[in-house]
């Protein structure tokens, strides 16, 4: 299959920034990656403006191909519609991260800012997806759609986070909703099914389980046939500096969440993450290049 990279013209990228807040921008993104000769090959590619991505790289001594994804524009606002779409074939290896947190924006009509996501990954192939924290912004609206598709001995390391707005800006918890419905499918059984929506405007939960003193909040998917407890020694808080539940809703399938009180807490739970979860596993993850 021919790479093919796809862009709006000056003049329709004009047209939908000068739309964004009457209707909002549609962008596409499908990859999709396969094995050749011992190496990963970005084998397909269809990206619409405002959407980009960097041209793999490949960590040395390593079968595994990096990609960033990217837009030029300062978030998702309300009233945008992306799909991303991502398939990796059997033998490939491939970690995907975002180029930085994903700012979501209001617009006036406070129509929702949509976005879809769907993996999948085939038997024998790999996937790392990494995506930086969601900022829902005062009076924002975000609707995400998550669906992963993975094939029995299929590889997937799956980290997704939000936080609770412009801390440094003074805003926590002020936008309108943020609204998740994640799918995780193994053939034909479902692993996770996870719905929520926060509507914080206009509320006064009970201190006592509200989370306002959190900031961060992430989730972990993990299928991999190689057995781990490393997730439960971090759910345990021996070497946490947030708050961990970890499920095993199924055989080779691990679930973490965590929230973290500050950004500082967050980057070091990651880095926890990589540097104690993921060799656990048998893994070792090469360091993601940035620029």
């Amino acid at each position: 299959m021919a790479l093919r990279d796809e862009h709006h013209t000056t003049s329709e990228l004009e047209k939908c920034s000068a739309g964004t807040q009457a209707v909002g921008c549609k962008a596409r993104l499908e990859l999709v990656f396969a094995e050749r000769q011992g190496r990963t090959i970005l084998e397909h590619a269809r990206v619409e403006s405002p959407l980009k991505i960097t041209r793999p790289y490949y960590p040395e001594n390593t079968g595994t191909a990096q990609l960033i994804l990217m837009s030029p524009a300062p978030g998702i606002f309300g009233g945008d519609d992306w799909t991303l779409r991502v398939r990796v074939k059997a033998g490939a290896w491939v970690q995907i991260a975002l180029q930085g947190a994903l700012r979501v924006h209001p617009v006036p009509e406070e129509s929702p800012a949509r976005q879809r996501v769907e993996l999948f990954v085939e038997a024998g192939a790999d996937l790392h997806w990494e995506m930086e924290p969601a900022i829902p912004f005062r009076d924002s609206v975000l609707h995400q759609q998550v669906r992963i598709h993975l094939e029995p001995e299929a590889r997937l390391f799956y980290w997704e986070a939000f936080c609770s707005g412009r801390v440094r800006h003074g805003e926590s918890w002020e936008f309108k909703e943020l609204r998740q419905d994640l799918e995780c499918w193994r053939g034909d059984e479902l692993l996770l099914l996870d719905r929520y929506r926060l509507c914080p405007q206009g509320r006064s939960p009970n201190p006592g389980y509200a989370p306002r003193a959190s900031r961060y909040f992430a989730s972990a998917l993990v299928q991999d046939g190689n057995d781990s407890n490393a997730l439960r020694k971090r759910e345990a808080g021996t070497e946490s500096e947030g708050v961990w539940a970890v499920d095993t809703p199924a055989a080779d399938f691990l679930v973490g969440r965590m929230i973290a009180s500050d950004g500082l807490a967050f980057r070091r739970e990651r880095a926890g993450y990589h540097n104690t979860v993921l060799p656990a596993l048998g893994r070792v993850v090469p360091q993601f290049r940035r620029g």
